[in-house]
């Protein structure tokens, strides 16, 4: 009897894998996952398949395919400090490695346009953690017959997109897979990766733990240092040349973060620098933000602009009629860029960084993507939250008039052109 299913399964996996008889060079591009006896299983399978293929070359190790993806814009903005994924998110070690105590929760995804319903189930602890696994993920009943009739690639976006939501709630992620530690990376996420993973080295994004303790001790880590904002350097801001690499810099980061054929409106950019940054056939235009006219634009850049208005609000509201991806760079108040420090440069505002996601929350906007911009900003970047998602607006506040060209500083203008 089980001989003959053997038989039968080998003979569906070679008739699919038809087209590739009499391949002569190829390879598999995948790495088994460690300790994960399915994914290992599976490699074994793929190895014995090519070499019944009559492949030349058999199983190449390399970086997993998941890579292949590409840059993705994150599809959410965080809601709790720390999101963890994996088998030590739904055992007992969780309360041991946090000194938290969870409770069931769970969490609706419906609001795809493949209209599948998917629910998580996890353990919360308020705004400090959510914690589960993939197998707890599940299509509900009544998106079941939905389901069943994509086809495969469809499917697989499908968890992907899902997965990316699910990720895109922490502000820090934790994790013991490898393929999450790929999709923070890919969607900018901040998280760390527990085991031993020679394959996925420490980074900007990711730290390594060697266990559930160290990595949740990385995660409160990396969460003051978000708190906290970027380190000051005082000297490297007032040293020679430093405006002009300061803005440079920023505006390549800025400029990563449009889409081909973007129609940009620059907001205060003095003169113009930026236009020749701008993916090739993009349209762009800049504007001083008094009366400044969003028509047309779909992608807003406030490069320096934010922290010499007096009403900071202002700007915001302005922006929540636009509705549209917002770059802007902003330094938030910390101890280290107290109020004394933000005057000598100009700045008129004084917003932490928990301040001014509250405001963009309340215009209507999420935060996608977040980046340091040295020496004393953070780049971030705003897409219009969906209607669910989106806080009721405020009021519109008096708007009040920004500093023209002709009253900036010297040092703003040359730090902003």
């Amino acid at each position: 009897m089980a001989d003959g299913e053997i038989e039968r399964a080998q003979a569906a996996i070679l008739a699919a894998a038809a087209p590739l008889i009499g391949v002569r060079d190829g390879a598999l591009i995948d790495l088994p996952g460690e300790a994960d006896p399915d994914d290992c299983a599976t490699w074994l399978g793929e190895t014995a398949l090519m070499q019944r293929l009559g492949a030349r070359r058999v199983p190449q190790a390399a970086p997993d395919a998941a890579w292949m993806i590409g840059p993705v814009t994150r599809p959410g903005p965080a809601s709790v400090d720390v999101v963890w994924i994996g088998a030590d998110a739904t055992g007992a070690g969780l309360a041991e490695a946090t000194g938290l105590q969870t409770v069931g929760a769970n969490i609706e995804f419906s609001d795809f346009a493949d209209g599948v319903d998917v629910s998580v189930a996890a353990q919360s602890a308020g705004e400090r953690l959510l914690a589960t696994d993939w197998p707890r993920l599940s299509v509900r009943p009544a998106s079941a017959e939905t389901y069943r009739g994509l086809p495969a690639t469809a499917r697989a976006r499908l968890w992907v997109q899902r997965a990316l939501r699910l990720l895109s709630l922490g502000r820090v992620v934790i994790t013991d897979r490898p393929r999450v530690h790929i999709l923070c990376t890919l969607a900018g996420i901040p998280h760390v990766l527990i085991g031993l993973h020679t394959d996925a080295p420490a980074s900007e994004l990711g730290l390594l733990a060697a266990t559930p303790q160290g990595a949740w001790s990385a995660a409160q880590s990396r969460l003051a240092q978000q708190e906290a904002g970027p380190p000051i350097d005082l000297a490297a801001r007032f040293s020679a040349g430093a405006p002009q690499e300061i803005w440079r810099h920023r505006r390549e980061r800025a400029a990563r973060r449009l889409s081909p054929g973007a129609r940009v409106l620059d907001l205060g950019q003095g003169e113009g620098a930026m236009e020749a940054l701008v993916p090739e056939a993009a349209a762009y235009r800049r504007a001083d933000f008094d009366g400044a006219q969003a028509d047309g634009a779909d992608h807003i850049c406030a490069l320096g602009v934010l922290e010499r208005l007096d009403d900071p609000a202002a700007l915001w509201t302005w922006l929540a009629t636009a509705r549209v991806r917002v770059i802007l760079t902003y330094p938030v108040l910390t101890p280290a860029c107290a109020p004394d420090h933000r005057r000598r440069l100009g700045w008129r505002s004084d917003l932490t960084r928990a301040e001014l996601l509250t405001m963009a929350k309340e215009a209507g906007f999420m935060l996608t993507a977040e980046e340091a911009a040295p020496p004393d900003s953070l780049l971030l970047v705003f897409d219009p939250a969906p209607a669910s998602q989106a806080a009721p607006a405020a009021p519109p506040p008096a708007r009040r008039r920004s500093r023209t060209r002709s009253d900036r500083s010297p040092r703003a203008r040359s730090g902003r052109g």
